[in-house]
């Protein structure tokens, strides 16, 4: 309790000085395996009760949250990991219907949300949709087979052209791609031919991060 109200008492300070353009960011820790280069806190899932208790964890908080933003609308939403896509199509029902239930995003501009092409299918992505996500950000990095056993990493180029497409079949309306340059047994040439590969489906946005 004491922290509690330490924690609140900061949020309401802090709010005093808000511009009106609130940002609401939840975290889903989880991945399949931790990728090498991963600067993130993740871990690897052992077991899938750990993901229900960490919903019902974060439902709870959102129960703290709720009292403090009262009345405070968001401007953007961001769901990231670890990888989000790794909850089930229900699990992802329930998050967003708690984050609904908690809080003011009736006047979101940009929900985004990201995840590991393995994990998001056609009923995730149906649902993303139908939950207003306008942002979906694809966690590629390579595909250069090589490269990704190197960072223990696991989706292959199949996996992902399977996953854009479902997604633009799906209707989400801006697509990012994340790569990396400079990854373990990279060349320029296997890193150039990933780009072109992504570039010639026609993504919204690409970034590029250093390793």
């Amino acid at each position: 309790p004491e922290e509690q109200a330490k924690v609140t008492a900061a949020w309401k300070e802090a709010l005093a000085r808000d511009d009106g353009s609130l940002g609401l960011y939840v975290h889903i820790p989880f991945c399949r395996q931790r990728c090498l280069y991963c600067r993130y806190f993740s871990v690897a899932l052992g077991q899938k009760c750990e993901l229900s208790r960490y919903l019902r964890a974060l439902a709870d908080e959102m129960e703290i949250y709720r009292k403090i933003f009262k009345g405070r609308p968001f401007r953007t939403l961001y769901i990231g990991g670890g990888t989000p896509a790794i909850l089930s199509v229900g699990q992802l029902e329930k998050l967003f219907s708690d984050l609904y239930s908690a809080f003011d995003l009736r006047e979101l501009k940009q929900t985004a949300f990201e995840g590991n092409p393995d994990f998001l299918d056609q009923r995730k992505l149906r649902l993303l949709k139908k939950r207003g996500v306008n942002r979906l950000t694809i966690g590629v990095q390579s595909l250069d087979c090589k490269v990704i056993k190197a960072v223990n990493r696991y989706q292959s180029a199949d996996s992902f052209l399977r996953c854009f497409n479902e997604a633009r079949e799906a209707g989400i309306e801006n697509i990012n791609v994340d790569l990396m340059a400079g990854l373990p047994g990279q060349s320029i040439r296997s890193g150039m031919e990933t780009l072109a590969a992504v570039l010639a489906l026609r993504p919204e946005m690409v970034h590029i991060h250093p390793f």
